[in-house]
């Protein structure tokens, strides 16, 4: 997985690619939402990003290679992009 990340100037903005890896998911003890956290390949850089119970749980159960028994949304999306 590839995030653009975007810093500028006043007279042009510059777009870098950095790889990163989806480290784990774990939940926000203060708020009790899911977090996934993102590690940059590159270095030990880490970005947490707060998702929805819905995100999280997809996203877990593709880590967990669980099948269910009809396809997600964004899988019949994919399917359908891609056929």
């Amino acid at each position: 997985m590839k995030i653009a990340s975007e810093r500028g100037d006043s007279t042009a903005a510059a777009m870098a690619e950095v790889e990163v890896q989806i480290r784990g998911l774990m939940i926000d003890p203060l708020t009790n939402m899911p977090i996934v956290v993102l590690k940059d390949v590159a270095s030990d850089a880490v970005l947490p990003i707060w998702v929805g119970i819905f995100e999280a749980n997809a996203i877990a159960l593709e880590l967990e290679k669980t099948a269910t028994p009809r396809p997600m949304t964004h899988d019949l999306m994919r399917n359908m992009a891609a056929g």
